[in-house]
């Protein structure tokens, strides 16, 4: 009768009855195996289909009309990376990372990845200081100092309409200025204080109605 057997190296072996009958003779207690390569199709397919399956959830999606644009865009500005959001009556229907957030670190956008927003703030800060001025909160004639106790001498003479017109003589960041460091709004307001003015004000006051 013949029957299977797996060694400790992991091949499959299997009694010869041919060959069992004339070892016995010198070796009764020595039964005999041959060799068989073993077939295993359906671990075979289920290694692939694990291999296959993640190369394409590491894939990249295939580029649409939007990537196309977005990507020559980047390639355009020569911009490492970019979230990108587009929504419909107040509701997003794509949301999706662009480049390297960190090209240093090799660090990918996602939608989820949160930029400093530089330059950008200003104009959200110019319309939130209308907006004030305009409930009656704020006078777009007052001297700085009447919001900073801490001020100094020359922010007496400046309003806060010429920092809206970029008019108030307040200079470009100092040489020793990290731009790699997260500084709080304390340690900013003091370097801003510390700065000199570029230049002696002006004579006229440009007006914003």
């Amino acid at each position: 009768m013949a029957w299977g057997k797996t060694s400790t190296n992991g091949v499959a072996l299997q009694r010869d009855p041919g060959r069992e009958c004339s070892r016995r003779l010198n070796k009764p207690n020595a039964p005999s195996y041959r060799r068989y390569s073993v077939k295993t199709p359906s671990a075979l397919i289920l290694v692939l289909g694990l291999l296959l399956s993640t190369r394409l959830a590491h894939a990249s999606p295939p580029a649409d009309g939007v990537t196309r644009v977005v990507r020559a865009e980047m390639a355009s500005q020569q911009i490492p990376g970019l979230a990108l959001l587009v929504a419909r009556n107040g509701v997003p229907i794509r949301s999706e990372g662009y480049g390297l957030a960190n090209v240093e670190l090799n660090v990918p956008v996602k939608p989820e990845t949160i930029f400093q927003s530089g330059s950008i703030g200003k104009q959200f800060t110019a319309a939130a200081l209308l907006m004030l001025a305009d409930a009656g909160k704020i006078g777009l004639d007052d001297p700085l100092s009447k919001y900073f106790a801490s001020a100094p001498g020359w922010w007496n003479e400046v309003t806060i309409r010429e920092l809206l017109s970029h008019t108030a003589g307040f200079t470009d960041y100092p040489k020793d200025f990290d731009l790699r460091k997260d500084y709080n709004e304390e340690q900013l307001l003091a370097l801003i204080q510390s700065i000199p003015p570029a230049y002696p004000r002006a004579k006229v006051t440009p007006r914003i109605e």
